[in-house]
């Protein structure tokens, strides 16, 4: 059996892309969409262009684009939800958790229960002790929220319970299955824990889907499925 190298790290800087851009249809929440809307606008009414252009732009990973939208978009709408959330998305994208968690508490001011905006907050903070209980809270509130299931898998992996993780992330995996970062962080709970063969079908599923989604993973699941067998 390969060994699961030690360096071998969960993702957690692309949560709010997996928050906004894969849980699709899953709770009152979230915003409606059709089989070939992979993103969807998170308000009611009328969308706002400048926020649908920017939504375009970054399903193809182009974060330079979307950014002055977005910010023209919150110019005109001070605390406009998609504009505060695309932007908290594409600092983390950019590994700014600073920058990230500006755009998350200014959303959280308005909304302390948004459970989107939640869920990417609990992946850039440092936890304190207390995420793993809160997180379980808020799951209890809207358990169809998988980028909460994804940070309370993160929580698990940070302390190496890849049991309680693996199935943290499936429960993710089950409400948004085209996500890439879900199914990363499922391939690599399963590789610690010696089930290779699931692991190998999860990074695979993660190299295609961050293909079809330009969504920027680095090269964890290519790497490591070198290592592993096929099929």
């Amino acid at each position: 059996m390969p060994k699961t190298p030690n360096h071998l790290k969960i993702c957690t800087t692309l949560i709010l892309l997996a928050g906004l851009f894969f849980d699709a249809n899953a709770g009152e929440t979230l915003p409606k969409t059709t089989a070939t809307t992979k993103i969807s606008p998170q308000q009611t009414g009328q969308i706002n262009p400048l926020i649908a252009r920017a939504y375009q732009h970054l399903q193809h990973n182009e974060a330079e684009a979307a950014y002055p939208l977005y910010q023209t978009a919150l110019q005109q709408t001070p605390g406009n939800r998609d504009a505060l959330l695309g932007l908290a998305t594409i600092a983390a994208s950019l590994n700014d958790r600073r920058l990230a968690r500006h755009y998350l508490n200014q959303r959280l001011a308005t909304d302390p229960q948004d459970p989107q905006a939640l869920a990417g907050w609990f992946n850039l903070a440092v936890d304190d002790g207390t995420h793993e209980s809160r997180l379980k809270s808020l799951l209890n509130q809207h358990p169809a929220i998988g980028g909460l299931h994804f940070a309370l898998g993160n929580v698990y992996a940070h302390q190496s319970r890849w049991s309680e993780a693996q199935r943290a992330y499936e429960n993710a995996c089950r409400l948004a299955p085209a996500n890439p970062a879900f199914n990363l962080n499922l391939a690599i709970s399963l590789d610690h824990l010696g089930q290779t063969q699931a692991a190998a079908r999860h990074y695979r599923e993660a190299v295609r889907l961050n293909r079809y989604h330009h969504a920027g993973l680095d090269t964890t699941a290519s790497t490591r499925l070198r290592d592993l067998p096929w099929p």
